[in-house]
């Protein structure tokens, strides 16, 4: 089981920005369509679309404390994206 908490409240683009600047440590999961990342994206941001994502494996990729900003189009992948993580073990 993986003890990282989920917060799975929405911040804006310029709290991710303040966030992405403050130097601590983070990991940026694009979970939207290759042609979707592919026309805009957020420099830094991994790409694995949400039928690609295998929680348990990124998750044990991941320094325990290290937030995880899961970026999409709409809301309906991110809300997917959390349940696949809670399902895996993580929550708050």
């Amino acid at each position: 089981m993986y003890m990282i908490k989920i917060n799975s409240k929405s911040i804006s683009p310029a709290a991710l920005a303040a966030s992405l600047g403050s130097g601590d440590a983070h990991e940026l999961l694009d979970v939207r369509t290759l042609p979707e990342y592919s026309s805009a994206h957020v420099p830094g941001a991994r790409l694995i679309s949400l039928g690609e994502l295998k929680a348990e494996a990124f998750l044990a990729q991941q320094k325990p404390g290290t937030p995880i900003h899961v970026l999409r189009q709409a809301g309906a992948r991110t809300k997917k994206a959390i349940e696949f993580f809670e399902h895996s073990g993580c929550g708050d």
